[in-house]
């Protein structure tokens, strides 16, 4: 099983370098980060429905849809490194380190 603690710190590790490559040192996004998440945006299904129609039955296509779904999940994940906070990490290491101290 994996360890709780450093799957905290590695998805925060991760947030570092997601934070570092696309936000600027006001935290503010670049204007290259702009036309990056404009782009995903479009592609990744961000403000249209996933629900794909197949062309040849005229019916919802169950596949097509997944794949725009789980697009569309990473577009949020993305999103969401970019948004959350480093204390939110630093909670869930006091929690975790609480947890090991009064289990």
């Amino acid at each position: 099983m994996r360890d709780p603690r450093k799957a905290i710190e590695q998805k925060a590790n991760v947030r570092r370098c997601f934070r570092r490559l696309l936000l600027d040192h006001e935290e503010k996004p670049t204007s290259e980060t702009m036309i990056i998440l404009r782009e995903l945006a479009r592609f990744c299904y961000a403000n249209r429905p996933t629900a794909k129609i197949s062309p040849r039955l005229g019916n919802i296509d169950p596949l097509a849809m997944a794949i725009a779904e789980g697009r569309r999940e990473v577009f949020l994940y993305i999103l969401n490194i970019l948004n959350t906070d480093d204390a939110v990490f630093d909670r869930l290491l006091t929690q975790y380190h609480q947890q090991e101290i009064d289990p």
